[in-house]
């Protein structure tokens, strides 16, 4: 019994400071703020931790009732993270129960490693290289995961549209340029309608000159839109970032963050709107009456902390990134981290909001090179009439 205590207490604990993690993260605030905020709740994580196995062996005693009566600071923290982690596997279970949504009709994943075709290292800087040494880790991968989704408010001339989804790039430098060009050219091999880039884009100046290889190679029949995320910002001077991406390869990409561009395939349209909140301005300003009527309305979002500001304009399909699927799921348990308002609940995967059907992808990279069963996402997307 002390044993299951103390895990549901460990539980309720982590737990706690997993949600102080994630709603730092979320915020607009400064990477500086946001870096020493993680520093504070990495020493609130581990010295309880240290208090209590220092008591439990000056009293020689792993009983968390005789420790618990230590003082009144000990007592009201043991019993409150016992409730919280009571509260936490509830909510666990009820996550781990919860259907796909009922218009994902299929879904595929096939795994691509990049690195063995390649037939090199493609982790470069010494933080990558070492990072690499960490078992299990899978950010050389490629997962291409295919769905198709029904949507009954589909028009019947886009029965068949494909859309390629892409978010978080991260270009830092740290992972070979010829992975970026591995994924375009399975991007490419879908042969898209549309692809939609959801925001972090590029990380560091140096890999300025990669836009043309990477994003100016990316192929679709339509278009291919983007939104910023926060990691861009780390480009000082955002209008030249804009229009080294707008002017990329010979077609270009067209910049949606708050605004609505559409789209005219086999005579239906297509509303493209983006949403670059916290960090970028510009869809506050948006209302219903700036998406026209009668098309297929589309929401690029860089974060899904967006959906309370999506759910009255009742967008079709919701395409949000950020949260990167945690970058490590834990076996059974899934993520425990991520930078959103709603924790792990949209760390990744597919989710119905209201009439929207949402997707939040894995991302394709990050500021460190680590995933553990949470592969770098491709997402092609079929979709239906139903």
């Amino acid at each position: 019994m002390n044993l299951l205590l103390w895990i549901i207490a460990f539980i309720g604990h982590l737990g706690s400071w997993c949600v102080v993690y994630n709603r730092t993260h979320a915020t607009s605030w400064p990477r500086k703020t946001r870096k020493r905020c993680e520093k504070l709740i990495i020493v609130a994580v581990l010295l309880p931790m240290f208090w209590f196995a220092a008591r439990a062996i000056s009293r020689r005693t792993i009983s968390i009732w005789d420790l618990a009566s230590e003082g009144k600071a000990e007592w009201l923290y043991l019993y409150l993270s016992v409730g919280l982690g009571v509260f936490f596997i509830g909510r666990w279970i009820r996550r781990k129960l919860q259907s796909p949504p009922d218009s994902l009709l299929s879904a595929q994943q096939s795994i691509i490693d990049a690195q063995r075709e390649l037939g090199r290292n493609i982790y470069l800087t010494s933080l990558a290289k070492l990072l690499k040494r960490i078992p299990f880790n899978q950010s050389h991968l490629i997962a291409i995961d295919s769905f198709e989704v029904g949507l009954d408010r589909l028009p019947h001339e886009l029965d068949g549209l494909k859309i390629c989804h892409l978010s978080d790039f991260h270009l830092t430098g740290q992972i070979d340029l010829a992975y970026f060009e591995r994924v375009v050219e399975e991007t490419n091999r879908f042969e898209p309608d549309l692809i939609l880039v959801t925001g972090d884009l590029i990380d560091e100046l140096d890999c300025l000159d990669w836009i043309d290889s990477v994003f100016g190679q990316l192929k679709s029949k339509h278009g291919t839109f983007f939104i910023r995320g926060n990691h861009d910002l780390r480009i000082a001077d955002q209008e030249m970032l804009l229009q080294r991406l707008r002017n990329a390869g010979p077609n270009g990409m067209v910049w949606v963050g708050g605004k609505c561009e559409s789209v005219s395939i086999n005579g239906a349209t297509v509303s493209l709107t983006g949403n670059e909140l916290p960090w970028h301005s510009g869809a506050e300003s948006l209302g219903r009456d700036s998406l026209p009527d009668n098309a297929l309305h589309l929401l690029l979002s860089h974060s899904p902390d967006q959906i309370d500001w999506a759910k009255p304009f009742e967008f079709d399909l919701i395409f949000a990134g950020h949260n990167h699927g945690g970058q490590i799921a834990i076996p059974f348990v899934g993520p425990i981290v991520a930078p959103s308002k709603f924790g792990v609940l949209y760390a990744s995967g597919n989710f119905q909001i209201e009439k929207s059907f949402m997707h939040v992808s894995r991302g394709l990279s990050g500021d460190e090179c680590i995933r553990i069963n949470c592969p770098p996402e491709v997402g092609c997307f079929t979709l239906r009439k139903t």
